[in-house]
């Protein structure tokens, strides 16, 4: 049991080895700066104090103007022009490149929006918004329009059909014939539109095209 408790001890005795450290974690704590060092100071209220800002962020007192005083906590914080990452000339000697920022250069509020990665806020599209808007509707809008007022016109190509069928196909016996379907009633109704042509003296515009085109096919006039 007491060799058990010794070890314990040594083990305790060798986690401050792990981190260089480690006999202080406090040191990790007071060693880096405080987030009331990033924090802005109250807004200016008079000419010295706007001076005093200007001259805090780097800034001439011309250039220099605060936020609004609206509540949202930008205190003296200085108000500049948004510009994003793409429209910044990427062959100044930037002390930071990859951010194209110089060293203590005050940066937008909104920074992290406006990277390379980013939004553009710079960006001019080629076309309008109302130009944009406008085709877009124009489009949609006449194919509807066409459908609208067209889907009860239909219309469709002209095609030329010659329908070729032989007297004994018309005249087979049922076992032949489909007992139902569309192929029946158009059957049925060869049948009989070849009985009444054949029957007649005049014969119909249609059989005078199938015997004109097709003989061979034609109907046999001499079986009726």
């Amino acid at each position: 049991m007491n060799l058990a408790i010794m070890a314990s001890i040594v083990k305790v005795l060798h986690i401050p080895r792990i981190t260089k450290y480690g006999y202080c974690p406090v040191y990790q704590v007071v060693r880096n700066h405080w987030n009331k060092d990033y924090k802005p100071g109250p807004y200016p209220v008079t000419q010295k104090e706007r001076d005093a800002a200007a001259k805090k962020y780097g800034l001439l007192p011309a250039e220099y103007e605060p936020y609004p005083d609206d509540g949202l906590g930008h205190g003296d914080y200085p108000k500049l022009p948004a510009i994003s990452g793409d429209d910044k000339d990427p062959y100044y000697p930037w002390d930071f490149p990859e951010h194209k920022r110089n060293f203590n250069e005050p940066i937008h509020v909104h920074a992290d929006m406006y990277g390379e990665d980013r939004y553009n806020v710079s960006f001019k599209p080629r076309f309008s918004r109302l130009y944009m808007w406008t085709s877009f509707l124009g489009v949609v809008g006449g194919f509807f329009a066409i459908y609208f007022f067209m889907e009860d016109k239909k219309m469709f190509r002209p095609v030329e059909v010659s329908l070729l069928v032989s007297h004994s196909i018309l005249m087979s016996s049922d076992r032949m014939k489909p007992s139902s379907g569309e192929w029946a009633v158009m059957i049925a109704f060869l049948q009989k539109a070849a009985i009444t042509s054949l029957s007649s003296v005049s014969i119909p515009e249609v059989v005078q095209h199938v015997l004109s085109r097709e003989p061979e096919l034609g109907l046999h006039l001499q079986h009726v």
